[in-house]
């Protein structure tokens, strides 16, 4: 009889245990999203979430002539961009109720220009030939697989130059392609690193194994080097890929007309 008090008494600890686990995981705290009156503007947004859960978020409307920025209380959210989704806003969501909020611009082309600006580009012709603006590396060490796109200035200031590399195993020799493409195209893809917050990740973060995938862009006379060796969360491996699939479709476009 006293045995089976025993396994009794166990059985009730354990189980209370238990029980109490559940209980305090479903009781994590939750905050608040105030959307300032935007929440059907944006997709999957939940009126709430548990502190440290990572939140995505969906703006669809968006408009090619239009400057957006988000706003998480008062810090400005970096964001990416999906097709058939739009803009992706991630955030962790802090231990406390948190304002959302995003306001726009009708710029036009004074948006390309002063997003230029911020990376010390006033003027292309003042950083003459063949200096490299973005560069796109990506490769898989175990079998050697490269590729990269890079472009670059030429003498011309409405016209840069892109080319292409692609080694498909350590043992082959590169294929290299090139191209001329507009000057628009460097506009464009500094407006997104500019967006995305590449510019203020740090060397903290997540470490992706497996392929490796390189941003490296002007930025003020020197470089900024961001990497899925570390970026602030898995899913902004993203906002790199982004750059190459950009790039990317740029030399198929203009490789068919030339």
């Amino acid at each position: 009889m006293r045995f089976k008090a025993v396994i009794t008494t166990l059985i009730l600890i354990i189980t209370g245990g238990v029980f109490m686990g559940l209980f305090s995981g479903c009781s994590a705290n939750r905050y608040t999203v105030d959307y300032c009156g935007q929440k059907d503007l944006y997709k999957r947004a939940k009126s709430s979430y548990r502190a440290g859960q990572e939140v995505t978020l969906y703006y669809p409307y968006i408009a090619t002539d239009t400057d957006y920025y988000f706003y998480l209380d008062d810090e400005r959210l970096g964001f990416s961009y999906e097709d058939k989704k739009g803009i992706v806003i991630r955030f962790t969501m802090p231990e406390h109720d948190v304002k959302l909020y995003m306001t726009s611009d009708n710029t036009m082309s004074v948006l390309s220009e002063s997003k230029l600006s911020e990376f010390g580009i006033n003027d292309l012709a003042e950083l003459g030939a063949d200096v490299m603006l973005i560069n796109y590396y990506e490769t898989t060490p175990a079998d050697g697989q490269v590729r990269e796109l890079v472009l670059k200035t030429t003498q011309d200031p409405e016209i840069l130059h892109l080319d292409y590399y692609q080694r498909d195993s350590a043992d082959e020799e590169y294929d290299v392609k090139c191209c001329t493409v507009p000057a628009d195209m460097a506009e464009e893809l500094f407006i997104y690193i500019w967006y995305s917050g590449m510019c203020s990740w740090d060397d903290g973060g997540v470490c992706i194994d497996g392929v490796l995938k390189v941003c490296k862009f002007y930025d003020n006379g020197s470089y900024t080097r961001v990497s899925t060796e570390a970026v602030p969360t898995e899913a902004d491996t993203k906002v790199i890929e982004s750059v190459g699939e950009q790039l990317m479709k740029c030399m198929t476009l203009y490789m068919d007309n030339q």
